[in-house]
């Protein structure tokens, strides 16, 4: 919740901000993006459903080798809108329903917390308003170099059960992983699929995406850029396990730019009302200029309102957004995280374009 706070005080210097230049992608990065040092940056633009890319700086610093708009990516976080993406799906098809309790989508015998017998709902869960805290409690012990990787199912079915919630389900906005991770444990216990092949069928092949992964194969490690820390040193990838569903996707600028220009309605596909279910009801957050839906953080702009994520993993920076309106999306990867200059980019991109 940190990370959000900085991005809205960021977004009232940006939104001040003379608009974007008529330069390319590349440019715009070289200038905005100089004092991030020898950090690896892909971004794109899309307007009118067409993607302009622009990268600088290398797979790992010290080296010669570029990130392009083909290079991977941790993009963290920003899984939670895949996620989402698939429950709205299940949502139209009449295969779960927001206000129904999580649990009943679950494993027989597993337990969620409740508030004087008030059980969290699939809303409340996608809404960051379930009560849970943001990654089960244990976990502050795990090896900071790869958080998640040990974690399991029946981990987070433990220590959930013994879990007491401090207020009514619905009623706060809390940042939590526990709660994308529960919502694609639920999806894939409905589906009985894999939560990932779910992903692939119902969400990566309808919009073409082919550079997306929760592994990486290793025809492609070659473009899998280096992970590096707030300080610039090479660091370990991040394995999410359980937790995928809330962070453990892998993707290029190219591919993420599909996504962008589906999700803003640039471009015609079959989740067209899926994308629109998600940003069809809304909560607040504890910032007067935000709320949420199903996945997607919005923000007011002047003029517009911006559709967001963001993403941060150990060793990556991540941001997808577009205005409201559809007039444009933007995507900016990093391969390093705290890259203070990623999420700008990324605003900028779509506030300092007109249509």
């Amino acid at each position: 919740m940190r990370r959000i706070g900085r991005l809205l005080a960021l977004m009232s210097f940006l939104l001040a901000a003379p608009t974007l230049a008529d330069d390319t992608i590349s440019a715009f990065l070289q200038d905005h993006a100089s004092d991030q040092g020898d950090i690896g940056i892909a971004a794109a633009r899309i307007v009118d459903g067409q993607p302009e890319f622009g990268a600088k700086g290398p797979l790992q610093q010290g080296a010669t080798a570029p990130v392009t708009a083909d290079t991977i990516f941790e993009i963290g976080s920003i899984s939670k809108v895949f996620t989402n993406l698939l429950l709205a799906q299940l949502v139209l098809e009449g295969r779960m329903a927001l206000d129904q309790p999580a649990r009943i989508y679950l494993p027989e015998g597993v337990d969620l917390p409740t508030f004087k017998g008030q059980e969290m709902t699939l809303f409340d869960l996608a809404t960051h308003s379930a009560g849970l805290p943001a990654v089960p409690p244990e976990m502050f012990f795990a090896d900071p170099s790869n958080p998640y990787r040990a974690y399991t199912a029946d981990m987070l079915f433990t220590s959930l059960a013994s879990y007491e919630l401090n207020a009514a389900p619905g009623t706060h906005f809390s940042y939590s992983n526990i709660g994308a991770a529960l919502l694609g444990l639920a999806i894939a216990h409905v589906e009985g699929q894999p939560f990932d092949t779910l992903v692939a069928e119902r969400i990566l092949d309808p919009l073409g995406m082919s550079e997306t992964y929760l592994d990486v194969p290793k025809s492609a490690e070659a473009r899998f850029a280096t992970a590096h820390n707030a300080t610039g040193e090479p660091v370990s990838h991040w394995d999410f396990g359980v937790f995928s569903p809330a962070g453990g996707y892998r993707s290029t600028v190219s591919d993420m730019a599909k996504f962008a220009a589906a999700a803003s309605r640039q471009v015609e596909t079959p989740l067209k009302e899926a994308f629109a279910l998600m940003r069809e009801r809304t909560r607040p957050t504890d910032r007067a200029s935000m709320s949420v839906g199903l996945g997607w953080m919005i923000s007011d702009a002047p003029g517009s309102r911006i559709v967001w994520h963001n993403g941060m993993t150990g060793g990556f920076n991540a941001f997808i957004g577009f205005a409201e309106d559809g007039s444009a999306a933007s995507v900016a990867l990093a391969n390093r995280t705290g890259a203070t200059g990623v999420e700008n980019i990324g605003f900028r991109l779509i506030v300092g374009t007109e249509k």
